[in-house]
């Protein structure tokens, strides 16, 4: 029987056929609205100088909306903004046009947190690459048949959670398309805590690095151990190519 509502009771019992069928109704006559096209602006890319965040204007923009920790937090017509070093708290800046049209939000900058920074080359071989623009005294490569586990130590004095991620590249293909993306999963102290993900950052493009997500962990006082394992489910789309340069993993003391 044909339904006067999309809605099938509850208490249904046995084989029931449901067919959905088109009105078939014309709109021939309804017209077409063509809308002119509309760009939103690029999104700021701020960073910290001093006790200021600053960011590049931006051609179009009337103002900016900064966010504190996920909330608004400013309004400023300048492209720029005191914050408190001292207090640990996340960043973002949306630029606003004429029309009221808000720009992706930028990356999140974390100000005030002091991150804990471990160099992979101080645990794993360095590995042997012309490639540039990385910390510390090298870098370390992760493929499907190199450096499949990686162990890293680190002490803290007193037990608390943090985020977790990593500075790395990626030059197996463009940052918009191909299947080469890195993955890695997180162990901590021998407990699964999620996957690392190392996206393509442009093909060849080995000396820039990025950071991947990050992960909250809870580090005990004293030794704890940080694991970047490839598993089986780390597979990706191209399954011989799951390669990335690592530079460092970075703790962040959650606030």
């Amino acid at each position: 029987n044909p339904a006067t509502k999309a809605f099938i009771a509850g208490n249904i019992k046995g084989h029931h056929t449901v067919v959905i069928q088109l009105a078939n109704n014309s709109f021939d006559g309804d017209g077409m609205q063509l809308a002119p096209n509309y760009t939103t602006l690029p999104n700021p890319q701020p960073k910290l100088e001093g006790q200021q965040l600053v960011w590049p204007q931006i051609d179009g923009a009337v103002r900016y909306e900064v966010f504190r920790n996920g909330k608004p937090h400013r309004t400023t017509l300048q492209p720029s903004l005191t914050v408190n070093v001292d207090t640990p708290a996340q960043y973002q800046v949306i630029a606003m046009d004429q029309m009221g049209l808000a720009s992706f939000a930028s990356e999140p900058l974390v100000v005030g947190a002091k991150p804990i920074v471990l160099e992979c080359e101080a645990f794993t071989a360095r590995y042997q690459a012309p490639y540039a623009n990385f910390s510390g005294d090298g870098f370390i490569v992760t493929s499907t048949k190199e450096n499949k586990a990686i162990r890293l130590t680190v002490n803290v004095a007193i037990a608390g959670n943090y985020f977790l991620d990593v500075r790395y590249s990626n030059g197996s293909g463009p940052w918009n398309t191909d299947n080469k993306c890195a993955i890695r999963s997180l162990y901590v102290n021998k407990q699964y805590k999620g996957v690392l993900v190392l996206p393509q950052r442009g093909k060849d493009e080995w000396s820039d690095w990025g950071f991947s997500n990050a992960q909250q962990i809870a580090l005990k006082a004293g030794n704890n151990t940080i694991e970047l394992l490839f598993k089986p489910w780390n597979e990706n789309m191209n399954v011989d190519v799951n390669t990335a340069m690592l530079d460092y993993v970075r703790l962040t003391p959650v606030w």
